[in-house]
This record gives structure tokens, sequence and C-alpha cells, in this order.
């Protein structure tokens, strides 16, 4: 089950339940199973591989940045209605809108390093990829970061939320910008 489903299963619930639902974006920092993990070896080779041709945007935050607005959410949020479909449910980002490149910039600034070269790839590439790397994982018995569901999300042009609304109900403010947090995570 994805997140929306399971949102939409806790709707149905709503007027049984108080209920408030965050959406983050990419979330980074320490612990982080797979953004970060999945780009340093890139970034430290000089080469990052990007899905698909044209701009990529997306939105990110830190992993204490989304705490923050997850204790803003249960403290201050509204609550779902089964009957309104945005209700109760609230997006949380930095605030600032990441191209692809910035970010691979941003991570070799962390590390010392020249910003890389970003190589897109064709989407059929990629998927061919993924389908490795789940046959291995299947004889490994995991599932590897690049898979046949995150091809579908490297499709789309855009991943981004405004965090307005969490800023306007629940008073989130986002406090770690991303070249923070970035070097903060790698130093830890």
């Amino acid at each position: 089950m994805d997140g929306l489903a399971e949102e939409l299963a806790v709707r149905e619930l709503a007027d049984r339940l108080a209920v408030v639902a965050i959406r983050p974006p990419i979330v980074y920092g320490p612990g982080d199973p797979a953004f970060l993990p999945s780009l340093l070896p890139m970034i430290r080779s000089g080469l990052v591989v990007k899905s698909g041709f044209g701009p990529r945007h997306y939105s990110v935050i830190h992993v204490d940045d989304l705490c923050a607005a997850l204790l803003a959410a249960a403290t201050r949020g509204r609550t779902m209605c089964p009957d309104i479909q945005d209700s109760g449910v609230y997006t949380v980002s930095d605030g600032t809108e990441h191209t692809w490149q910035g970010i691979c910039r941003t991570v070799a600034d962390a590390l010392g390093r020249r910003p890389p070269l970003v190589l897109p790839v064709p989407h059929a590439v990629t998927r061919g990829v993924a389908e490795c790397a789940e046959a291995l994982g299947r004889l490994r018995g995991s599932v590897p970061p690049l898979n046949r569901d995150k091809t579908r999300e490297l499709r789309c042009t855009a991943w981004t939320c405004s965090a307005e609304r969490a800023r306007a109900e629940l008073g989130f403010v986002p406090s770690i910008p991303l070249a923070e947090g970035i070097a903060a995570t790698l130093k830890g």
C-alpha cells in the first residue's frame, strides 16, 4: 500500500479518529538509507546520472525539520474530515525548489569537490538497470534503492510541494537549508 492509499483508508475513519497527515518530500539527514548513500558514490566519481532529459525539480526536507513539522501537526493541526479531501493534510519542505544539478553541486561542495558532470540517460536505460537491480535484490532478499517504482517517479519533471499551508496553519518554518543539512549529515 502506498502513502496515498493509506491516507485514504485513514480518512474513512476520520469521523471516529482524529488524524493529521504530513506529506514529506525527499527526506535526508542522519540515518538516511537511500538518498545520500546512493548519491555520494556518483558525486565522488565526478559523474552523476540523471534519468531523462530536461530539468528536474525537487523539494527536500531535513529529518529534524520533518520532526518539527510532525510535532506542530500533532499539536496544532486541523484533523481530517471524511468529506473534505484536503482537510488535515499538510505538505512540508525546506521551502526551496531545488534542481537536480543544484542538489549535486551542494553535496559536492560539502565534500570539498568540484561540481559533478550530470549525465542524462534515457528512461528506458534507467528502467533496464532497475530491473537488473531488482533481480539481484530478489537473490539477496532485499529491495534496491533503484527499482521499477523509483523509475516511475524519475519520469516526472518535478516532485515539489509548497509548505505554505503548514506555515500558515501549523506555524511550521523550516530551519535547516539544504547546504547546512547536507554538510552536517556528512560530518555526522
